[in-house]
């Protein structure tokens, strides 16, 4: 027998000499936490929040109690005789900056303002979705896991949404649901 049928040459080289299976276990992998996301994000998300994307309803003011205080130290919107109202962007999906698109940020703001307020950011959602995905993405993996860094992100999504609904009105800001992979 000749040295060509003991050992078989390819074209390979020394890549042939890896285990066949791992890339396709890597895909596999994530493949699976992709598919999960989505189904938590298109089949689980919608039934635990039914409410629309943009949902503007009544906030009483024990709700906004127990929800904790945001930024401001109390209720938003809260001017002479105006009603405390929910404004909420759900279901966001974000790559955080400097992560290649490797993480990913799932989030829900709420916003609780006064009535003249509510009715402008629920007439301009887009305006408003925008400028919340350009303050999440603006965020790395390594801000967003800081000891206080929900409330250093309230207070920059409040301030990236005052221009929207004037300097006298007020914005609290809640994040009820907030989830890095």
């Amino acid at each position: 027998m000749s040295d060509a049928a003991a050992a078989p040459e390819t074209q390979d080289g020394p890549a042939a000499t890896r285990a066949p299976g791992k890339g396709l276990l890597a895909g596999a992998a994530f493949g699976a936490l992709m598919a999960g996301a989505a189904v938590g994000f298109f089949a689980v998300a919608p039934r635990i929040a039914p409410t629309p994307a943009l949902a503007a309803t009544a906030a009483p003011a024990e709700a906004a109690h127990a929800g904790g205080e945001a930024h401001g130290g109390g209720h938003g919107g809260e001017a002479e005789g105006e009603v405390p109202k929910i404004v909420r962007v759900e279901n966001l999906v974000v790559n955080p900056a400097g992560t290649q698109g490797s993480r990913f940020l799932m989030t829900s703001v709420a916003f609780e303002v006064g009535d003249s307020a509510e009715r402008v950011l629920v007439a301009r959602e887009v305006e408003l979705r925008d400028r919340v995905i350009a303050v999440l993405e603006a965020q790395t993996i390594a801000e967003l896991t800081q000891a206080d860094a929900r409330t250093r992100l309230k207070e920059k999504l409040s301030s990236a949404v005052a221009p929207m609904v004037g300097p006298r009105a007020k914005v609290a800001v809640f994040l009820p649901q907030f989830v890095i992979q």
